[in-house]
């Protein structure tokens, strides 16, 4: 369903360089950010191969977004894609150097929104579809912690509005936090780090993930707070060396602003900005993909920017 709100679309006005480390495969990689034409898109280019940051490039993958084509993946891109999103970037090249993975800094998205910025935002005379989501609610399998996401018309209106509840009764924590966009994203957003809860950390180790995780790129939650150093190295069974001179300090709702960061970089994979109000419950990748695809289907299956 179109909108009345009219939104154009944008690229950026340099080309960015940066360098960091792959949270879950530990490795190194450059990544440069290149300026495209109106009607791009958002478009990955790794080992000569273009793979557009759209839903039906989406690759299977546990705890992250992947998309791939031809046999070529890139893994963690939802930080990345969420910066877009949030400062209304819809057409870049994003060059991938080395590894497979994109760079996860502080855990955040708040180095790729500076880098971003200090490029500049340039906009292009082409409109960009503005659609009304869907009235109705969507129940993904029988998990309490992610049940449902419910979505309905935006009373405040001109935008869309994100609810992220969060209940973890097993790990005794809870969090909420409400966004309007486009908003604050860079003040709200983009500076809220990703976090676990102790008790999930073996479990990532085992599956192979998280190998350059560390303090400086998670908040750690344990019985409803951060937890302490002598926690983690008790639980873990280990000595910290190396500890943030920040550890411990989060913003009021840290953890419930990163899940509406990660939502926001995976509904990047949809080619339109929305109106709408969407309540979310401590939803994942998974969860968010299965939305999006209903979304889809409800706008005809279309993908790309159609102007």
């Amino acid at each position: 369903m179109a909108s009345h709100r009219i939104v154009y679309q944008k690229t950026i006005a340099d080309e960015i360089v940066l360098e960091g480390i792959g949270v879950h495969t530990g490795r190194p990689t450059t990544v440069r950010l290149k300026p495209s034409p109106p009607n791009t898109g958002r478009i990955f280019v790794y080992k000569g191969v273009e793979i557009p940051a759209t839903l039906d490039h989406v690759v299977d993958a546990p705890y992250r977004t992947a998309v791939g084509c031809n046999n070529v993946v890139i893994h963690t891109i939802e930080h990345l894609l969420s910066a877009l999103l949030g400062l209304g970037v819809t057409n870049i090249y994003i060059i991938v150097e080395e590894g497979s993975e994109i760079p996860f800094f502080d855990g955040s998205a708040k180095i790729w929104v500076d880098a971003l910025q200090k490029a500049g935002i340039k906009e292009q005379p082409h409109l960009y579809p503005v659609c009304e989501l869907p009235t109705g609610s969507w129940t993904f399998g029988r998990d309490p912690i992610a049940p449902y996401i419910v979505t309905y018309k935006d009373k405040e209106g001109g935008g869309l509005t994100i609810e992220m509840r969060l209940e973890y009764p097993k790990e005794k924590y809870t969090d909420s936090y409400v966004y309007h966009h486009p908003g604050s994203y860079t003040t709200e957003i983009a500076g809220a780090r990703t976090f676990t809860f102790l008790e999930w950390l073996p479990e990532l180790i085992k599956r192979g993930l998280i190998k350059g995780g560390n303090l400086n790129t998670a908040i750690v939650l344990h019985e409803g707070r951060v937890a302490t150093i002598e926690e983690i190295e008790e639980f873990m069974g280990l000595k910290i060396d190396s500890i943030p001179p920040n550890y411990g300090q989060i913003m009021p709702h840290e953890p419930a602003r990163h899940k509406i960061l990660d939502f926001m970089g995976d509904l990047a994979l949809l080619p339109y900005e929305f109106i709408g109000h969407i309540t979310l419950y401590a939803t994942g990748h998974k969860q968010h993909h299965k939305f999006l695809r209903e979304i889809m289907n409800y706008m005809g299956g279309t993908y790309g920017t159609h102007i």
